[in-house]
């Protein structure tokens, strides 16, 4: 019983461990796409963008359905990238 119990909290805490390094890696990859679209937005590069959106959008949709892995990260990293890009978009579009 008590390996049991020891086991558990292990897995707790490798559980933890993979949600801190998740979080982290998403964070540095947000601020990896954040600087892109920034660069982008200076540049006046509108076309870019689009297709920065449309390469992200058929990455989603090649992973959305499949059942043989779990992407849910992935999906939700490419959600947050397409959220920034449309930010862009947006900027872009106002100083036109």
């Amino acid at each position: 019983m008590l390996r049991a119990v020891a086991r558990h909290s292990g897995d707790q805490a490798d559980a933890n461990t993979k949600t801190e390094i998740g979080t982290k890696r998403r964070a540095a990859v947000s601020s990896a796409i954040e600087e892109i679209v920034a660069a982008y937005v200076q540049l006046g590069q509108l076309d870019a963008l689009h297709d920065l959106k449309a390469h992200r959008e058929k990455l989603a949709a090649s992973i959305r359905d499949r059942l043989d892995f779990d992407f849910g990260v992935l999906l939700g990293q490419l959600d947050d990238d397409l959220h920034e890009i449309d930010a862009g978009i947006r900027r872009l579009r106002m100083e036109r």
